[in-house]
């Protein structure tokens, strides 16, 4: 039976032991494990995780105590957040780690603006990803960590890796994949 206390455990685990600077890596391990269901809410703090894993390492910051302020923050995200008010949770998971790593919040000057500077960023790419519905975790979760990366080189200088024509090695095992709807299929 699939637990998403246990998918966060093992999320928190490898994130703590990932020692690069690309975000997507640890991520596309952990999707490939089966510690994360195909689709679920569990995507926004994998999302959040592998993020601020990459970054502390870019940055030489330690991460226990951000992925666990990071946990907290995601387990607020909706489940289906992105069907019924129209942003995804792994943008806002995006947000939390950016507001978590800035020391962001609803009173922040020059940091609040970078976080929704940010968030809007990767709810483009998010929205850029298909040509339709439905949602998919996975689609969504490549989406925010192709396009955050850019914007923290770009914008505060942190130095992530930044990946160009990636492709879904998990479009086979999807029963909703969009095919050529989707932007990371067969390239």
């Amino acid at each position: 039976m699939f637990s998403v206390a246990a998918a966060h455990e093992e999320i928190r685990r490898r994130a703590l032991e990932y020692a690069g600077a690309d975000p997507l890596e640890p991520a596309l391990e952990l999707m490939a494990s089966g510690a994360v269901r195909f689709h679920g809410p569990e995507h926004h703090y994998l999302t959040a995780a592998c993020l601020c894993s990459a970054w502390c390492n870019a940055a030489g910051e330690a991460k226990a105590a951000h992925l666990d302020g990071l946990l907290a923050r995601c387990a607020k995200i909706p489940p289906a957040v992105c069907g019924y008010y129209g942003v995804c949770g792994d943008s806002m998971a995006a947000g939390a780690c950016a507001s978590e790593m800035l020391g962001a919040g609803y009173l922040s000057g020059v940091s609040w603006r970078r976080v929704n500077a940010l968030t809007a960023e990767t709810q483009a790419a998010i929205a850029a990803s298909c040509t339709r519905g439905p949602r998919c975790c996975k689609r969504t979760t490549f989406a925010v960590l192709l396009a955050a990366p850019r914007y923290l080189r770009r914008e505060l200088g942190v130095g992530l890796a930044v990946r160009e024509g990636f492709a879904c090695p998990f479009s086979a095992g999807n029963r909703g994949c969009l095919g050529r709807d989707c932007a990371f299929f067969g390239k």
